[in-house]
């Protein structure tokens, strides 16, 4: 089975926010584990100014072929207007990408 798993990055403004998106992959299995982190500080461009926010990074693995499902409920429940959405290429054990593929939507 050729399988690609990835991780999925975005942020969140506050902790709350990334919480209820973490159930929601975790429910609708388009995630095995979610790990809500610690506050960072991001600094970016946007509407040609720059910006400075502390938000909270959230992380999920997943596989590259939920991403349009994923993709939907985070545009839905994110608050930003412009989510952050990254995927980054997972490799790993057998047996753990096999956990994963166990939690997933078939």
């Amino acid at each position: 089975m050729n399988v690609s798993h990835c991780i999925l990055i975005s942020t969140f403004p506050d902790r709350a926010s990334a919480e209820k998106v973490a159930r929601g992959l975790l429910g609708a299995r388009l995630a095995a584990c979610v790990q809500v982190g610690a506050a960072l500080n991001s600094f970016y461009a946007w509407n040609n100014e720059l910006r400075h926010d502390e938000e909270i990074e959230l992380r999920a693995k997943t596989r590259h072929d939920l991403a349009p499902a994923i993709e939907a409920m985070l545009r839905e429940q994110h608050p930003y207007e412009l989510p952050q959405i990254v995927y980054v290429h997972m490799n790993g054990s057998c047996d753990y990408l096999q956990w994963v593929d166990s939690c997933l939507v078939s």
